[in-house]
């Protein structure tokens, strides 16, 4: 798409980078919602809310030592250059 917009040298590759959240389960919980789902996940009903939460606390758990959970996080980046024209 990028190509196709005009640009040239278009190079696509992730990063990656250890995610800490020293708030532990509770932070996990508070992040997925500040993410572009949470919107949505704040029109659910509060019974299938707290049924998310719960559900995400379980797999969080496993990625927390000493009340810090830790993680990977992965962001795709793009970058190209477009010739100025004249």
């Amino acid at each position: 798409m990028a190509e196709r917009a005009g640009f040239e040298n278009v190079r696509v590759f992730q990063e990656q980078a250890d995610l800490v959240m020293k708030g532990g389960v509770g932070h996990a919980v508070r992040a997925a919602y500040s993410t572009p789902i949470g919107p949505r996940l704040t029109l659910l009903p509060e019974d299938r809310q707290n049924r998310f939460r719960d559900v995400l606390a379980d797999i969080v758990s496993s990625l927390t030592d000493d009340g810090v959970t830790i993680g990977q996080m992965a962001s795709n980046v793009l970058t190209a250059e477009k010739s100025a024209t004249v």
